[in-house]
């Protein structure tokens, strides 16, 4: 047996074993396991650092004792690829429970294996999910570090969609949605750092795109956060005529828990208008959806 099929097997073997541990929710150690296979993987460089699928290649042609080697080596960047995917989602079970380091560790291991294996939509998802819990941490820069690059790689995809086919693919309005979003997250961490005039720019940007492709979700997403920047600036005005426009799309799309979010948003608005008993029937109308809906 070569070298390389001495090495793949226990690869094989291990993110066997890390799928398993995934299901039966032990995270921690299925993710170790990742990690390891991905240092066996690069001991086939001989000391030159190349990508996984590199990798997998360069074995495959060094695999003497293995038939249909190149289809052993899909097979292993397809596990590579799910072992990626089920840390993600562990870390997205940890950022709902409000356990932000453990989920921010997560997503960095699920980070260092999408880039091993140059999945570049996974890449961009991963680092607005590193950055959406780094502002949960109160790290702005880093926040905004992760949600400009995962805005770049977006905008990337999105360029080679419209190069190599005609707009409206679902693939490519994928890519746009995901652009709604990373545009927006960029501006709500600019925000918080007091770049307000960036930020505008960002969730206008954001707003476009998501009229352009009739994402209303990410309409009204927009919409609410123009109304937040607007009103951060003192233009008390603007900001209730945004986030007017968000609370129309959440009522006539159905999100409860967006036009509670809204209409408290609207009642802090009209306080600073001094529009008092306004912003009493808002803020009673937020609480009533609030124990509508459960949200505490």
């Amino acid at each position: 047996m070569s070298d390389a099929a001495e090495i793949l097997r226990p690869v094989h073997i291990g993110l066997d074993v890390a799928i398993f541990l995934f299901n039966t929710d032990r995270g921690s150690q299925a993710t170790d396991l990742c990690n390891e296979s991905a240092i066996l993987l690069q001991n086939l460089d001989f000391g030159i650092h190349l990508p996984i699928p590199d990798v997998l290649f360069n074995a495959k042609c060094a695999i003497s004792g293995i038939t249909n080697a190149e289809r052993y080596a899909e097979e292993l960047l397809y596990k590579f690829h799910l072992a990626g995917e089920l840390t993600m989602q562990l870390g997205d079970k940890y950022e709902a429970q409000s356990q932000f380091v453990y989920a921010k560790q997560l997503f960095k291991n699920a980070l260092t294996i999408m880039q091993s294996i140059g999945h570049k939509r996974e890449d961009a998802m991963v680092h607005g999910r590193l950055g959406i819990v780094l502002r949960s941490l109160s790290d702005m820069q880093k926040a905004k570090r992760h949600h400009q690059k995962a805005l770049a790689i977006a905008i990337e995809i999105g360029d080679r969609q419209r190069e190599g086919a005609s707009y409206g693919n679902p693939a490519e309005i994928g890519d746009k949605r995901r652009q709604v979003a990373d545009y927006a997250s960029l501006g709500s961490v600019l925000v918080s750092l007091g770049e307000t005039g960036k930020a505008k720019e960002y969730q206008e940007k954001a707003l476009a795109i998501a009229i352009e492709i009739g994402d209303r979700k990410g309409e009204g997403r927009s919409n609410g956060n123009l109304g937040t920047v607007f009103a951060f600036d003192g233009e008390y005005q603007k900001a209730k005529e945004y986030h007017e426009k968000a609370l129309a799309i959440a009522i006539k799309t159905g999100n409860k828990h967006e036009e509670g979010r809204i209409k408290r948003n609207l009642g802090e608005v009209f306080a600073s208008l001094s529009d008092y008993q306004k912003a009493k029937e808002y803020q009673e109308k937020a609480l009533a959806i609030a124990i509508e809906i459960g949200d505490r």
